[in-house]
């Protein structure tokens, strides 16, 4: 879990310094699947992992870029977008 609150907090860096929500979508599949790979999973689960947590990963990190100057709504979709993603 600490896990991935480091390279969640990473990616909103990453996020911050280019501006860009594929480039922090890119980064996020590439993290999944080497973790995947070191836990022995699937072919098909790396795959659906990749196709799924890349969709979710590219819109949320779009949805933080769009709504960066907006204070509290850029921290409700930070918040709301983690704990989705670590259920």
């Amino acid at each position: 879990m600490i896990l991935r609150i480091l390279i969640l907090i990473g990616l909103v860096k990453l996020l911050d310094e280019t501006e860009s929500p594929l480039t922090c979508a890119i980064v996020y599949i590439i993290i999944s699947l080497i973790l995947g790979l070191l836990y022995s999973v699937s072919v098909t689960g790396l795959l659906v992992t990749a196709i799924l947590g890349g969709a979710f990963a590219f819109l949320y990190f779009w949805l933080l870029q769009k709504y960066k100057y907006t204070g509290l709504l850029w921290w409700a979709i930070l918040i709301i977008g983690a704990l989705i993603g670590f259920i």
